[in-house]
């Protein structure tokens, strides 16, 4: 804001600075004194806490390690120890290995 009675300047303006605080400006101007100013400086307010991110919940399994972990417990659960991988069970056929539970 400026005004003027015809002899002498003066204003005001706000500045609001990178670094979060308001510069405020006073000025007066005039033939015998020049520009003079007087700059103040107001601190930022306070800073608002950054907002707290929902937690992001657990990730679930793929399908294919849930079917893995079931297909081996109850492939544990049957035949135990007894077998060591599917090579045992279905022997060295290729054509029988690919259903196996590991390939």
């Amino acid at each position: 804001m400026e005004s003027s009675d015809g002899k002498v300047v003066t204003g005001t303006y706000q500045v609001r600075l990178p670094d979060g605080r308001m510069q405020i400006v006073e000025y007066t101007a005039d033939s015998d004194n020049g520009f003079v100013a007087t700059v103040t400086y107001v601190p930022d307010p306070a800073p608002t806490p950054a907002p707290t991110p929902a937690p992001t919940p657990a990730p679930t399994p793929a399908l294919e390690a849930i079917i893995d972990s079931a297909f081996d417990s109850v492939f544990d659960s049957t035949f135990g120890s007894k077998f060591d991988g599917p090579t045992d069970f279905f022997g060295s056929d290729p054509y029988l290995k690919r259903f196996s539970y590991h390939n």
